[in-house]
């Protein structure tokens, strides 16, 4: 499946451009890219790292979520089956293998081997088949046309599933590195007390644990203590995702220092040349990435007062 020829734009220091592509585990790419950057800064395991991005964090249930700007703050927390690398590749993250049958009408998954959730429960076949089940019938789940297509999940060992389609389903696996893909511990799930989109707690596998949240404001992260199958993930000691949605706001953040890494609004002309301007003769880095994000505008052919068209 070819990626959408979109591309993200992140205005950074040199040092935050090195550190956060060299695995700090934030967003799906995870440190597989790599940086334009000259040079390479050792890393501070004690360090901190802190985004600002455009979107407000409005939950943290991956089989819930309301917008694709939530993501970043969801995906520190929980892993994925695949995952998205730079160029759209699709990548082993939690499922280390798979083979789509002939007909594409199911497909079987090999699970990778000794990994736990935070609150210890073990990952395994019966755990994907839970999420999955769940990420489709949930009655508020923002993901299940997503998996309109699966018709079950049979479990076939320990560490196996085989997805079973109602229709042809090829690119499945490419679903699965988004939130559809997300699992999340059984125990977590069982608890009827427990509500994932105000506190994920140690129901991921991610090599992060939030930590403070201010609402509208921003999310703070702190690196799980457990060892992350991932040895390019959790890098750095601490994460904060901050919400600035004001391009100029964010473009003086990062100029100021407030900020290591600020989103740039690849659609507005104007912030994109701040950018460059920016990181011209200056400690500032311009960072250029393929994204599957795509920007569209909702058009109203026939708005309140006007005819409709012939």
């Amino acid at each position: 499946m070819r990626a959408p020829v979109s591309k993200a734009l992140m205005l950074a220091t040199v040092l935050a451009v090195a550190v956060t592509l060299g695995g700090c585990g934030y967003g799906p790419g995870r440190g597989t890219a790599s940086s334009t950057v000259a040079g390479r800064a050792d890393l501070d395991p004690d360090a901190s790292l802190v985004v600002a991005t455009v979107a407000v964090s409005t939950g943290f249930d991956p089989h819930r979520e309301r917008m694709g700007g939530e993501r970043p703050y969801s995906f520190p927390v929980f892993d994925r089956l695949t995952r998205m690398v730079t160029g759209g590749k699709i990548e082993p993250m939690l499922a280390v293998s798979w083979e789509t049958a002939p007909d594409a009408m199911s497909m079987r998954m090999t699970l990778r081997e000794g990994v736990r959730f935070h609150d210890g429960t073990p990952f395994d076949a019966e755990a994907v088949r839970i999420n999955i089940d769940r990420a489709r019938t949930l009655p508020d789940s923002t993901v299940k046309t997503l998996l309109s297509t699966v018709d079950r999940v049979e479990v076939t060992g320990p560490l196996e599933v085989v997805f079973h389609y109602t229709a042809p389903t090829p690119d499945l696996v490419t679903v699965l590195a988004g939130p559809a893909g997300a699992v999340i511990s059984p125990g977590a799930l069982a608890d009827p007390n427990r509500d994932l989109r105000v506190d994920p707690g140690d129901a991921g596998t991610g090599s992060y644990l939030v930590e403070r949240v201010v609402p509208s404001q921003s999310v703070s992260y702190v690196r799980a203590p457990q060892s992350n199958w991932d040895p390019e993930a959790g890098k750095l000691a601490h994460l904060e995702i901050r919400f600035i949605a004001d391009d100029r706001t964010r473009d003086s953040a990062v100029r100021a220092g407030e900020v290591d890494i600020a989103y740039v609004n690849g659609v507005v002309a104007q912030s994109v040349r701040q950018a460059q301007l920016a990181a011209q003769g200056s400690t500032l880095d311009l960072v250029e990435r393929p994204t599957n994000v795509l920007a569209a505008l909702w058009l109203r052919p026939d708005p309140p007062g006007r005819p409709p068209a012939a």
